[in-house]
């Protein structure tokens, strides 16, 4: 009973968080980008490994908290892993309670995983090209027979971007169109009124 109401939580005591994120695999995660869909394969499968054979009922916070804890403590390529990737193996798991709340009806009172503490996001990373690297990536863009990979490349460079924010600009007409060039005046340029 919660708050003077009774659930039936039959369903989430017999399904299993290994059970439940193979339906979420199948039925909510092909709904995201294919990027999206890679991650979450991926972090469903250590999910899967530490915690695959609870019911949905019996993940409590402090459960979640442990497995939080020994992810940040685990070995992963000459160090452990990242907050940043303990804090999105968890957000996978409360989406899925999520999920499992409103859509499945599996009669789950609340979210575990908004009650524990999530692990700072880090410090990220803050890396530039020596002038070295960056000469020797610009003239490699140079030799490429694209002229407009140089320009590609220099955006990248100064505004960190990703590609697929470069790859949706666009030159409206206007900027050009609005420019005009006179030598009287003091800064040389002078914008024109739109038409």
């Amino acid at each position: 009973m919660v708050r003077g109401v009774y659930i039936r939580r039959s369903g989430s005591e017999k399904m299993t968080l290994e059970a439940a994120l193979k339906h979420y695999l199948s039925d909510i995660t092909p709904t995201k980008k294919p990027t999206t869909q890679r991650g979450e394969t991926s972090k469903a499968k250590k999910l899967i490994e530490h915690l695959g054979k609870y019911s949905l009922a019996a993940l409590s916070a402090e459960i979640i908290a442990g497995y939080r804890d020994k992810r940040l403590n685990e070995p992963s390529r000459g160090g452990t892993i990242s907050n940043n990737t303990a804090c999105l193996e968890l957000a996978l798991l409360s989406h899925l309670y999520m999920v499992a709340i409103q859509e499945w009806g599996l009669g789950l009172a609340f979210n575990p995983v908004l009650n524990i503490r999530k692990p700072s996001p880090g410090d990220g990373r803050d890396r530039r090209l020596s002038p070295e690297e960056e000469r020797l990536l610009l003239a490699a863009v140079n030799r490429h027979s694209t002229p407009m990979l140089g320009w590609i490349v220099c955006i990248a460079l100064e505004t960190g971007m990703r590609s697929s924010e470069i790859s949706s600009l666009r030159r409206p007409k206007w900027i050009w169109q609005s420019v005009s060039y006179v030598s009287q005046t003091r800064r040389t340029t002078a914008p024109e009124p739109f038409h």
